[in-house]
Parts: structure tokens; sequence; C-alpha cells
């Protein structure tokens, strides 16, 4: 999803116009408008005061996290928790000994996983 949508989905998330926005900013109508059509790009104080106000982050209306309110570092951490997880599910994650985990074993560890994965996303 690019910039623009971002916007615009926040935006009408907030139940806000592109003028209530746009007085936030201090500028015009239209030049909010341009953000959300893709002609314009907002400056970095900008995002900064949508971020803010949209209760996300820059990295998520940038497109470098894909969870609202994690930044890069927390979200590559996440995606990799998911990973493993898959993995394990998936049965290409061996127990210690080298061998497959028990099935319960293997549920417990996936338990674990799902709850630590809720939880990150939790975070802000």
């Amino acid at each position: 999803m690019e910039l623009q949508d971002k916007l615009r989905i926040e935006r009408k998330k907030h139940k806000l116009t592109q003028k209530q926005v746009a007085d936030l900013l201090d500028i015009t109508e239209s030049g909010y408008g341009f953000y959300e059509q893709g002609k314009r790009k907002p400056p970095y104080e900008h995002l900064q005061t949508l971020a803010a106000r949209f209760d996300v982050t820059i990295d998520y209306l940038l497109g470098t996290s894909t969870i609202p309110h994690m930044n890069k570092e927390q979200s590559d951490s996440l995606r990799t928790i998911e990973d493993v997880r898959n993995d394990l599910a998936n049965d290409r994650i061996l127990d210690v000994d080298g061998t497959h985990f028990t099935p319960e074993a293997k549920e417990e560890a996936l338990r674990q996983m799902d709850l630590l994965i809720k939880l990150r996303k939790l975070e802000k």
C-alpha cells in the first residue's frame, strides 16, 4: 500500500475531512489533496504531524513497517518470529536432538509463539 493510500485510509478512519487535515498541517486543502493523490510527497515535518494525529508511526506511513504502531526494527522482529512459527508448524525445524518435535511439544511451542506474536502486535 502506498503512502497516499495510507493517508486517505487513516484520515477516513479518524473521520476527518481533507480540509481538517490541511488545517492541521497549515496548508491548503488542495495541497493536502496532492498528498492523497500521490502528486506530492509530504515533508518530514508533515509526516511527523500526521503520524502523531493518526496514532501510527512514520515507518508505517512510509511502508518500512507493516504494522501501524511498530517501528521497522519491531516489525522485522515480528516477521522473524512469524517465520520461525511457520517453519515449526510445517515441520521445517528440528528439536535440539535433531528429531522432530513431539506433537505435544510442537503444540506448546506454537501456542507460546502465538502469544509472543500477539504481544508484539500490541506494543507501541
